[in-house]
């Protein structure tokens, strides 16, 4: 699941994703993350490209590093039944505007100076 917050500067998005981690050891912080479904927050810029020919893509510009991530659901082995599960949470907190995601939200816009649309 990937989902694009819009905010009042043009191109510039908060992007909310849900992935499986397997946890283990972070070699860059020096600390250790669980095995789970985690919801990921971080600030990005989006870009609309064209071709010569018309074609057009899209490119994903972010800053490494920046941002934040929360334990959705511990798990012992990835599943696509758990990974729904979580996506469907963190769904159901972004459109409530409530809750730890919704926080992660607000808090990454305000540490980047973004108003959040």
């Amino acid at each position: 699941m990937k989902t694009y917050i819009k905010t009042t500067t043009p191109e510039k998005f908060i992007k909310v994703s849900v992935d499986y981690t397997l946890g283990g050891m972070n070699l860059f912080g020096a600390s250790s993350s669980q095995r789970g479904v985690y919801a990921y927050v971080q600030p990005v810029t989006l870009e609309d490209h064209k071709f010569r020919d018309g074609t057009s893509y899209r490119t994903e510009s972010y800053i490494m590093f920046h941002g934040v991530k929360s334990l959705v659901l511990a798990c012992n082995r990835k599943s696509d039944k758990i990974i729904k599960e979580a996506e469907a949470m963190v769904s159901a907190e972004l459109m409530a505007k409530a809750g730890v995601t919704w926080r992660m939200v607000t808090e990454t816009a305000a540490k980047d100076g973004l108003v959040l649309n």
